[in-house]
């Protein structure tokens, strides 16, 4: 009986994810370097976080931001080896090390527009796409994140709220030194760079979570599995008030479909009580298909 054939690659999903990995890396480090470069130091703008830090000591002592960024870097993971350890160290090493490279690559890239508006909104967004594209290739940059995450270990005030009041610091700096209106364009470039990095990792998903309350709910459940051909989950639910045992029906669809759900609630029921949630990010039949596993 002939023997069968070694396979020459056995892991060749693996492979493909960890190759796909790698260049969603590099073209969010050339993006967001690029960005950073080309609407906000060529301007001398600013924005938040451990960039922002870097164009302000840039703008008053002339120390190139790739300098900055990894003199405060060292000191980031050094604290994260400290707090967090070597495993969860390494997933913002490469990043942190790399970002300051690429902007030192670009930095005599002229700028794409003077004007302050446009360079601040459109730098947040370059900035914001590469470093969505980072975090999606399982990636991080480090920075001010780490400094956030590790207050948060030990006093528990909330990632999001270090980082907001972090950024809040580095606006101040910028009035304090420069202008209020310079300022206050680097908080339109900041909120330009956050919603991007969210529409990047999430997508535009415009899937809505309907939550419906009625005393017709089998009448309502028919027809949502008939004519909107949609699922649901049934939930057992009891009144604040009355204490009675109600079902709240639950169901996630496509933004076209609210309306025709409306004005079916509307003629079934008129007094049923309807909440109409967004969903960031929907997976499963009928939606986003799982991310495949990358081992």
């Amino acid at each position: 009986m002939p023997l069968a054939k070694p396979k020459m690659f056995p892991n060749k999903p693996i492979i493909t994810a960890a190759l796909g990995n790698a260049l969603l890396f590099t073209v969010g480090l050339v993006i967001s370097s690029w960005g950073f470069c080309a609407f906000l130091l060529s301007n001398q703008f600013y924005t938040g976080g451990l960039p922002g830090i870097s164009l302000i000591l840039y703008n008053l002592f002339g120390i190139f931001p790739s300098w900055s960024q990894w003199g405060i870097q060292a000191l980031c993971l050094i604290l994260s080896l400290r707090v967090f350890g070597y495993k969860f160290t390494s997933k913002s090493l490469l990043g942190a090390l790399l970002l300051p490279s690429f902007i030192y690559l670009f930095k005599g890239v002229d700028p794409v527009s003077a004007d302050p508006l446009l360079a601040n909104i459109f730098g947040g967004v370059f900035m914001g796409f590469g470093i969505g594209l980072i975090i999606r290739a399982g990636a991080s940059t480090g920075g001010v994140i780490l400094i956030a995450q590790a207050i948060d270990r030990y006093q528990g005030y909330g990632v999001s709220k270090i980082i907001f009041l972090l950024d809040a610091l580095v606006v101040s700096a910028v009035a304090a030194f420069f202008t209020i209106e310079v300022a206050l364009y680097a908080i339109i470039g900041i909120f330009a760079f956050s919603r991007t990095i969210d529409l990047t990792i999430t997508g535009l998903n415009r899937a809505k979570i309907v939550l419906i309350v009625s005393q017709k709910e089998d009448s309502i459940k028919k027809a949502i599995l008939s004519e909107l051909d949609k699922g649901l989950t049934c939930l057992s639910a009891s009144g604040g008030f009355v204490k009675d045992q109600k079902q709240v029906l639950m169901t996630v669809i496509n933004q076209n479909d609210i309306m025709p759900l409306k004005s079916m609630i509307q003629a079934l029921d008129p007094e049923a009580f309807t909440i109409v949630l967004s969903a960031s990010e929907v997976m499963g039949l009928g939606f986003h298909h799982y991310p495949k596993p990358k081992s």
